[in-house]
């Protein structure tokens, strides 16, 4: 159990510090797509996951785990050619490496750099306080609390959805299950930039929890009501579907 903890933790770690490694490259206006884009690779490996665990299905789960190992090999090199993000090479006060880093950026976009390249280095923290601690400021705690239970809640639905049984068997297997939670994802994601910049993000973070809230509704009235699997495998996706987005 020990090693499962440390592992989630270094998989989440990882992935969380990419994906804002890749958004603070973006300007603001693009951001929604770039997250977009690197969430696109996390279905690609969700997908390779049900593949590989149906093909070694008749082996130990440990067959499964060192078939994935050689892959986090591969990161590790891989980490070392990414860039450090210029924001926070600004804000540790390394303007020149910040410079570096974005003369390198306009090179592999084979554009040139404005001249003189002028960097502004971000606001201070708010009194030297960490940026935790400034989420709880008076004029921010509120967004904090709402944001955080929300995004909570979206994840106890998902993880929920993925992972129960009975939802599974009415896919048929847990592998189906797992390739159609896998698939659904897609749309969710395609769907997410369009929808947060036509709408905004509040608005559009709304649409799609409502869109959850309404599937999983509809779910728990189709097996309360003794309705087929493919109905109840629609109203799971769906969920799953709003709830990721």
């Amino acid at each position: 159990l020990a090693l499962r903890l440390l592992c989630g933790v270094g998989v989440a770690g990882a992935k969380n510090a990419l994906f804002l490694l890749g958004t603070e490259f973006a300007p603001p206006g693009s951001r929604a797509h770039v997250g977009a884009h690197l969430a696109y690779w996390w279905v690609m490996g969700l997908l390779l996951l049900v593949a590989s665990a149906y093909a070694l299905r008749s082996f130990s789960w440990r067959c499964l785990v060192l078939a994935h190992a050689p892959g986090l090999l591969v990161h590790l090199q891989l980490a070392r050619s990414l860039p450090e993000s210029p924001r926070f090479l600004l804000v540790a006060s390394q303007t020149e490496r910040a410079g570096v880093v974005l003369r390198r950026v306009f090179a592999a976009n084979r554009a040139a750099p404005p001249e003189p390249l002028c960097l502004q280095q971000p606001p201070a923290h708010d009194g030297g306080r960490s940026t935790i601690s400034q989420l709880w400021r008076r004029d921010l705690r509120r967004s904090t609390v709402v944001i955080g239970l929300t995004q909570g809640v979206c994840t106890m639905t998902f993880y929920a959805i993925t992972f129960d049984d009975r939802l599974n068997r009415l896919a048929g297997s847990l592998y189906t299950g797992a390739l159609l939670g896998a698939l659904v994802e897609l749309p969710a994601l395609v769907a997410l930039a369009p929808a947060t910049d036509s709408l905004g993000r509040r608005a559009a973070y709304t649409a799609f929890l409502l869109s959850a809230a309404a599937a999983l509704l509809s779910l728990h009235l189709c097996v309360a009501a003794g309705g087929g699997a493919p109905l109840a495998i629609t109203a799971v996706l769906a969920g799953r579907l709003a709830s990721l987005a």
